[in-house]
């Protein structure tokens, strides 16, 4: 009886560890699930100009409308020039005429000088030449800083901005009068776009560690890299 009993125990113990080892070995390892997630934005300019006159005038031409892109040369606007056109023909004569009154006190100062050494004339003469030709140089670089002030105010009568650009807004047409300080237009940098996405602390990490970041534009079959910008909390 009791050898009977030990070999119940002995196949009972057999029977339940022979099925125990034979589901470790099929045992199943959890993984983490991956789910595809979509973020969407709309895009905007990554950067964003206001285009300002700096002098006053007649507006002759615009060379982009509101959606068009800033021609190759970079001019958006342009002002009438005429009277500083005006102004820095007559400021270049002066200067020519100022430069020759120079040269002649010149040439009066070394004759002069080479008298005194002579002692064929005094020296007082020759001081007031001296002066005279001091005073003379200094009014011809008064001129030639006139010069280069209407030079820069002729250039400020041609707006330039990036070219490429695309025009956001536009407040000036052909014709109209525009003041200094006035804002004539709104362009913005497109070939960089930014996109606001509102995120949480795992899609950040998700964005910052793709490699790389493929932006998409659905309908448009275009596709492009990107990377986080900044990131405000």
């Amino acid at each position: 009886m009791v050898s009977l009993f030990c070999r119940l125990l002995l196949s009972l113990i057999l029977l339940t560890a022979v099925p125990a080892g034979a589901a470790s070995r099929g045992l199943c390892t959890a993984r983490p699930a991956r789910s595809r997630i979509i973020l969407t934005g709309f895009t905007r300019a990554r950067t964003v100009l206001d285009v300002a006159a700096e002098v006053s005038g007649r507006c002759l031409a615009v060379s982009a409308d509101v959606g068009d892109p800033v021609p190759s040369s970079g001019v958006f606007v342009r002002l009438d020039p005429t009277f500083v056109r005006l102004q820095l023909e007559s400021a270049e004569l002066a200067l020519k005429r100022q430069r020759a009154l120079v040269a002649h006190d010149q040439r009066e100062v070394d004759r002069y000088r080479q008298l005194v050494t002579a002692r064929a004339s005094a020296r007082t003469r020759l001081d007031e030449l001296e002066l005279k030709l001091t005073e003379d140089r200094l009014r011809a670089r008064e001129l030639e800083v006139e010069q280069q002030r209407q030079q820069e105010l002729l250039a400020r009568h041609t707006l330039a901005v990036p070219a490429g650009w695309l025009v956001i807004s536009r407040q000036v047409e052909e014709g109209e009068w525009v003041r200094a300080g006035q804002t004539l237009a709104r362009i913005g940098d497109y070939g960089r776009l930014l996109v606001p996405l509102r995120v949480s602390d795992r899609e950040l990490a998700a964005l910052r560690s793709a490699s790389p970041l493929i932006v998409r534009f659905p309908g448009q079959g275009v596709e492009g890299p990107g990377l986080v910008e900044r990131v405000h909390p």
